[in-house]
C-alpha cells in the first residue's frame, strides 16, 4: 500500500475542508491579484502593497489573536475563518474603482482575521492530525489534490471571467467556502494553549536558537509574494490580458508535473531525514535558478517551458520543505502552537520584506528583474535543514 497506516478521522475532515478550499483557490487563487492590478490602474505596485500591509498587520496581531484563540477555541476558529473568507469575497464583489479607497483597506482587515482563525488552528491540526510515517506523502496527496484543481479550473475561471466578469468567480468563491464548513462539523477537538504573552512571542522569534528557521521562514514569505502576485501579473503582461490564455497556460504547465509528487512523497517517507534535507538542498537551488531564467521569459511557449521546468523542481523544494517544517511542528509537543505563531510571523516578515523591495525595484526596473529575488529567497530556504538537525 502506499500509505502505511490508516487516516486518522481528524485528517480526512482537514483534507475535506482543504479540497473545498483549494476549489475556490483553483477558480480564483491566479485571478485576484488580477482584478486588483486592473482595479490599481495597472500598478502592480499597489497590488503587491495591498498584500504586504495584509502581511504586516498579520505579524503585529497574531500573537494577540492566538492568546484570543484561548478562549474562544481552536475548533470553533477554524468554523468563524469560513464564515471570514467567505466576507472577503463579497468585499471583493462589490469593490470597484469608485469605492476600493474605502473597501480596500476593509477588505485587509477581513484577510487578516482570516488568516489569525484559520492557520494556527490548521497547522496544529494537521500536524496532530497527520502521520509521521506518512507525513510527506499525505502532504503529496494534499499538493497533487492542489494541481489537479489548479489543473483544470484556471481554464473555466478564465472563460467565466470573459463571459461574465470576476463577480461572478467571487460568488462561487462565497458559495465555496461556505460549504467547506460542512467537513468541519464532526472535526476532534485538539488541547492546546497558547502560553506566551505578545513581548515573548517576538523575543523568540528573534532569539538566536530560532535565526534559521526565522530566515528560512522569511524567505518561503518572500519567494510566496514573488510567486502567487507578481508572476500571475507578468504573465498576464505578455499575454496582453487574456484571462483565458492565463488559464489554459498555467493548466498546461500543473498539469505536467502532478505525477513526480506521488513518487517524491513516497520517496521522502522512505528515505528518511537524510533524504528530505538532501532533496530540498538540491531543489531550492534548482528552483532558484528558474526564477533568473524567468527574468527572460518573453512568449507564451517560454511561460509554458519555463513553468514547466519550475513546477517540476519546486516539487523536490516544496515537499521536502513542507514536510520537514511538520515534523518540527509535530515535535513541538505542547508548544506546538506557540511554534506555529513564529512560523506564521517569520513567514508574514518575509513578504513584509519582498513588499518593500518589490515596489523600490519596480519603481526603476522592469517587473522581471524582481524575479532575482525569488531565486535569492529560494536559496536561503536551505537554512531549515540546520534546523532540522536539532529536532
Amino acid at each position: 500500500m502506499y500509505f502505511k497506516n490508516k487516516f486518522k478521522d481528524g485528517f480526512l475532515n482537514l483534507y475535506g475542508t482543504k479540497v473545498v478550499l483549494l476549489v475556490a483557490s483553483g477558480f480564483l487563487g491566479l485571478f485576484v491579484p488580477l482584478f486588483l492590478f486592473e482595479l490599481f490602474d495597472n500598478d502592480i505596485r499597489w497590488v503587491v502593497a495591498f498584500f504586504g500591509i495584509s502581511s504586516l498587520l498579520y505579524v503585529v496581531t497574531i500573537p494577540l489573536g492566538a492568546m484570543f484563540l484561548n478562549r474562544f477555541g481552536f475548533k470553533k476558529a477554524l468554523r468563524v475563518s469560513l464564515v471570514f473568507g467567505a466576507l472577503w469575497y463579497v468585499i471583493l464583489y462589490f469593490m470597484d474603482k469608485g469605492n476600493y479607497f474605502y473597501l480596500a483597506p476593509l477588505s485587509i482587515f477581513v484577510l487578516v482575521l482570516f488568516r489569525i482563525s484559520h492557520w494556527i488552528p490548521y497547522i496544529v491540526d494537521f500536524a496532530k492530525f497527520s502521520d509521521g510515517g506518512d507525513r510527506a506523502k499525505q502532504l503529496s496527496a494534499f499538493d497533487i489534490t492542489r494541481n489537479i484543481l489548479s489543473g483544470l479550473l484556471p481554464i473555466a475561471s478564465g472563460f467565466i471571467i470573459l463571459k461574465y466578469g470576476f463577480d461572478a468567480v467571487f460568488i462561487i468563491g462565497i458559495v465555496l467556502y461556505i460549504l467547506a464548513g460542512l467537513f468541519l462539523i464532526k472535526i476532534p477537538k485538539t488541547e492546546e494553549k497558547f502560553d506566551w504573552n505578545y513581548k515573548q512571542s517576538w523575543k523568540e522569534l528573534l532569539s538566536k536558537k530560532n535565526r534559521s528557521s526565522l530566515y528560512a521562514y522569511m524567505a518561503d514569505g518572500a519567494e510566496g509574494m514573488i510567486g502567487l502576485v507578481v508572476w500571475p501579473v507578468f504573465m498576464f503582461q505578455i499575454l496582453e490580458g487574456n484571462y483565458l490564455e492565463v488559464g489554459y497556460l498555467s493548466a498546461l504547465i500543473i498539469v505536467v508535473t502532478m505525477v513526480l509528487q506521488f513518487i517524491l512523497g513516497d520517496k521522502l517517507d522512505k528515505g528518511g531525514d537524510g533524504e528530505k534535507k538532501k532533496f530540498l538542498k538540491f531543489g531550492t537551488l534548482l528552483y532558484s535558478l528558474g526564477w533568473i531564467v524567468k527574468i527572460f521569459v518573453l512568449t507564451a511557449f517560454h511561460i509554458f517551458i519555463v513553468g514547466v521546468y519550475h513546477n517540476v523542481v519546486r516539487i523536490f523544494a516544496r515537499t521536502s520543505f513542507d514536510t520537514m517544517f511538520f515534523d518540527i511542528v509535530a515535535s513541538k509537543k505542547h508548544y506546538v502552537d506557540e511554534f506555529t505563531v513564529l512560523h506564521e510571523m517569520a513567514v508574514h516578515l518575509g513578504k513584509v520584506i519582498a513588499m518593500i523591495f518589490i515596489i523600490i525595484g519596480a519603481s526603476f526596473l522592469s517587473l522581471q528583474w524582481t524575479f532575482l529575488l525569488g531565486a535569492g529567497a529560494s536559496m536561503v530556504m536551505n537554512l531549515l535543514r540546520k534546523d532540522y538537525k536539532r529536532n
